[in-house]
Order: C-alpha cells, then structure tokens, then sequence
C-alpha cells in the first residue's frame, strides 16, 4: 500500500467515524474507527509506517472531534503504531485472534494514556466504568479483525492470518 493508499484509508475510517458520529451519537463514543489503519499498518507494514500512519489519523480525530487538547490524539496514536510496530517485528500478530487481542489492547492503551496525559496538563478527567472501556474493547477488536479482511480483499493481498499454510 503506498503513501496515497495510507491517506485513502485514514480518510474512508474518518468519513465512517463522521457517519456513526452523526447518525449514531451514543454508539459513536464506543467505536473508533480510525485505529484500524494504525494497527494494519503495524501489523502488516512497518514501524515508521505506523507511526506516520497513526500521526495522521490522530490529528484527524484532533482536527474533526476534539475540543479539548489539540494533538493528543496524534501523539497517542503514533505512540501507540511506534509501540505495535516494533512489537509485530518481533512477535507475529497475524492471526484472527492477535488481531483482535491487538484492537483490545490499543484501546484499553490509548484510554490510560489519553488519561495520564490529561492529568499531566492538569486538566480534569472523569474515567469512564469498566464496562465501558470493555464495550469499546471489544468493539475495536471486532472492527480490526473486519477491517483486515476489507482491506487485505481490496489490496489483492492474501490473508495471513487464516492460520493455513499455502503451498
């Protein structure tokens, strides 16, 4: 996938982001639709890939929702694709259930960071309930497990997570 393919996929998940936010607002703070290109990227690209690729969906986010510190996002999300990218060099995180392990955990990851930061700049926080974090969990990991499939079908690329072997 090039730079352009990168750009194109940050903007299609921030155009579904805008749909689910504007038709359905009380769904729309479950689901995060611009993580599934940071951990595709990190998964099946590089490093730097993620890191680039989460900087510009976090500023997204920044630039359409956020009111409160702009940026954070953006550095979230480019910690959090540095951070996985360097993990999926070293661990295969190709299969069905990595991949949604791997939604889970960037969101449960980027809600405490979201959190440290904010009370790093003194502003207030009010931490949402367990069940609430574990809905947005879970959901994460249900888009990233789709949105690998979609995007490995459009990029011609073959699933490697099926977990068979091709000869």
């Amino acid at each position: 996938m090039t730079a352009l393919g990168s750009i194109l996929f940050v903007a299609v998940c921030l155009g579904l982001q805008v749909l689910v936010t504007t038709l359905l607002p009380g769904v729309a703070e479950y689901v995060d639709f611009l993580i599934v290109p940071v951990v595709w990227f990190g998964i099946r690209r590089s490093q730097r890939a993620a890191m680039l690729t989460g900087c510009m969906a976090g500023l997204a986010r920044d630039v359409w929702f956020r009111s409160a510190v702009f940026g954070m996002s953006g550095f979230e999300k480019t910690f959090l694709g540095w951070f996985l990218g360097g993990l999926s060099s070293r661990f295969d995180l190709n299969s069905t259930a990595s991949r949604f392990a791997t939604g889970f955990v960037f969101t449960l990851a980027q809600n405490l960071l979201s959190i440290g930061l904010l009370r790093l700049m003194d502003q207030v926080t009010v931490s949402p309930s367990l069940v609430h974090w574990l809905i947005q969990g879970l959901v994460s990991g249900l888009l990233v497990v789709t949105g690998f499939t979609i995007v490995n079908r459009i990029a011609g690329e073959a699933d490697r997570g099926s977990g068979y072997a091709s000869h």
